[in-house]
């Protein structure tokens, strides 16, 4: 059952994953930011598909639960890819430049899945975080984090295609 479960949570990352590699090309291409996050419009459209009514609270909820799971999965990947480059550094550098580059490190991925976070919000609670924040020009992140998803998923399909392509020999 756990395998099954895992299997389809596979699937729908996989298309979330899929949809926002489309998403991205297109606000990279017409220069636009997105007002809602995919997410939202996908519970809203599941939703609508199946005719369950439920409230914005909950509607909400949901969302950033599943955000949630999402920026845990990607922290934990983001660590462990982290931990295997320091491993090699540590021979070379001493411990303590190695703790404060992991701690810069972790506080730019902070900061960055914070103003992220914020496209996940719906516009009325958007305010909050935006008075927290300051004046930041948040349709610049947009645009660059967009652009940076794109190559750096363009990047990883080369590789993938290329590993591949090296294990069959051809």
């Amino acid at each position: 059952l756990r395998g099954r479960v895992l299997n389809y949570a596979g699937y729908f990352f996989s298309l979330y994953c899929g949809y926002r590699i489309v998403m991205s090309s297109v606000n990279v291409v017409l220069h636009r930011v997105a007002q809602t996050d995919p997410l939202s419009r996908a519970f809203d459209l599941l939703l609508l598909f199946c005719g369950i009514e439920l409230g914005a609270h909950w509607q909400v909820a949901l969302t950033f639960a599943m955000v949630g799971v999402m920026i845990a999965t990607t922290l934990r990947g983001f660590l462990l890819t982290l931990a295997r480059v320091f491993h090699s550094l540590t021979a070379s550098l001493s411990t303590n430049v190695v703790v404060l580059l992991l701690a810069e490190v972790m506080g730019m991925y902070f900061v960055a899945s914070l103003l992220l976070m914020r496209m996940n919000l719906p516009p009325a609670y958007r305010v909050a975080v935006t008075q927290v924040l300051g004046s930041i020009e948040f349709s610049f992140y947009h645009h660059w984090f967009d652009l940076l998803f794109l190559v750096s998923a363009l990047v990883s399909l080369a590789a993938v295609v290329g590993v591949r392509v090296a294990a069959t020999g051809g």
